[in-house]
């Protein structure tokens, strides 16, 4: 390969890897899994909280968003839908009176609007579905998991946000222009030497 044509393709490398550090990850939600009921025999639940808007974790978005369309599968079993649209701030009760200590895996996924939301103080661009899992061993919410969620089973929902208009930090275009004027100078060097 050609010397100039090397550094040609490793400034557009570089172009593509600088624009690729512009995804961000946005908490949209917390789902829990416990048992306010203490022991008691099919007293664990899970809970989703919407922590969207005002009050949002410097971690999340201060746009409200909605959840709808949630389906929720436990230990490999069938989806089971949840009713109703769940919007900023919210904190619901998504399923109950499920076994204690015995769910090993779940999935829960749905829908989120709007999917342009405020992160940061920069309008991103966010995927109108999510999705969170787990599986491996049983989760435990026997004695630890308190009435104020302290200790129990947590599980973070998270969203990649793009800016809807990525404009490169001015670092980065000194390098990337750098780069280019050092292709320039390479094509201008050659061609006097020819």
């Amino acid at each position: 390969m050609k010397p100039l044509t090397r550094v040609t393709l490793l400034a557009v490398l570089f172009l593509f890897a600088s624009t690729g550090v512009f995804a961000d990850t946005i908490l949209v939600g917390q789902l829990y899994l416990d048992n306010y009921a203490s022991g008691a025999a099919g007293s664990d639940e899970f809970d989703l909280l919407n922590a969207t808007g005002t009050g949002a974790p410097s971690n999340g978005t201060t746009t409200g968003l909605t959840f709808s369309g949630l389906t929720l599968s436990i230990n490999g079993g069938s989806a089971q839908s949840i009713a109703g649209t769940f919007g900023a701030g919210s904190f619901t009760e998504l399923l109950g009176g499920l076994a204690l200590d015995s769910i090993t895996s779940f999935t829960l996924s749905g829908n989120l609007s709007p999917t342009e939301v405020l992160f940061n103080g920069v309008m991103e661009i966010i995927s109108g579905t999510f999705s969170v899992s787990y599986s491996g061993t049983a989760l435990n919410t026997a004695g630890s998991c308190q009435t104020n969620l302290t200790g129990c089973p947590e599980f973070d929902i998270d969203v990649t946000g793009t800016p809807v208009s990525t404009v490169p930090e001015p670092a980065t275009l000194t390098l990337y222009g750098s780069g280019l004027c050092f292709v320039a100078w390479l094509r201008r060097r050659r061609s006097l030497k020819a």
